[in-house]
């Protein structure tokens, strides 16, 4: 029988292993040396990502992405009213698939949220059941396709968060030498009390046991990358997060650019 001391052990090692690679990326290495994250921009040849993403999903960043032809928002969506949802997919008209994912912490939230309301449908009493039974339902009523991502598929670990950062408004994968981080482009077209509150929550969730947690420091911060479209846009969006990870003081780093495209 395994022992679960054995396992945690493990575990833990594992990520210790995923935050050392973390800080020798390439991306965290040049920041370290005095670059700003628009020279590591800059200094590139980036790929254009799809005028159109092709998918909606969440951000977490354990979850494989389609590189360069996806949108990400905390559980893909599952923590908007019906307005915002709906306003969201209209947003992205070459939408074609809805992504779910086991062990999504959003899909906790939003669960706990129906419980409370006593809104929850019959049969389900679990956040993985309602995590399955909304982006279904979802998925069919916008004429979607439903996808999901079991812990299995994970990149690097099946469970522990390892995210060094988040990404704002791009995709990691097409700027080489990036760590593993969230990514949410919800600042794209909600509320800036959503970003706000998605900062918040992603950041907790490094910070947490269930990520890289007490690792992180003012020697190591966690790094919040926006990325976006104009000088305004980039002030703006560098303010919601300052103000979103306040609590945390010199842990968290935000770095912002102007995106190349």
């Amino acid at each position: 029988m395994p022992n679960p001391e054995e396992h945690d052990y493990e575990q833990v090692n594992k990520v210790n292993s995923l935050f050392e690679e973390a800080l020798k990326s390439q991306v965290i290495s040049d920041l370290k040396n005095g670059l700003s994250f628009q020279e590591i921009l800059d200094n590139q040849q980036i790929e254009k990502p799809l005028e159109q993403a092709e998918e909606v999903e969440c951000c977490d960043g354990r979850c494989p992405h389609k590189k360069g032809s996806y949108k990400a928002i905390a559980g893909a969506g599952i923590l908007l009213s019906k307005e915002e949802l709906n306003d969201y997919i209209k947003s992205n008209p070459g939408m074609k698939y809805l992504k779910a994912h086991e062990g999504c912490g959003a899909g906790k939230i939003a669960f706990e949220k129906a419980k409370s309301a006593g809104t929850l449908p019959e049969g389900i009493f679990t956040a993985e059941q309602y995590v399955e039974w909304w982006t279904k339902t979802t998925a069919a009523e916008y004429n979607l396709e439903y996808k999901y991502t079991p812990a299995k598929d994970f990149q690097d670990s099946e469970m522990n968060h390892h995210e060094a950062g988040l990404m704002i408004n791009f995709d990691p994968a097409l700027i080489k030498g990036m760590p593993n981080v969230f990514v949410s482009h919800s600042a794209e077209c909600l509320n800036d009390d959503y970003v706000k509150n998605e900062i918040s929550i992603l950041t907790g969730i490094a910070f947490s046991d269930h990520g890289f947690g007490n690792r992180l420091s003012q020697e190591n911060p966690f790094y919040i990358f926006i990325c976006a479209k104009n000088e305004a846009e980039k002030e703006h969006l560098s303010a919601l997060a300052k103000e979103a990870v306040a609590s945390y003081g010199d842990k968290v780093v935000i770095e912002s650019a102007v995106s190349p495209f």
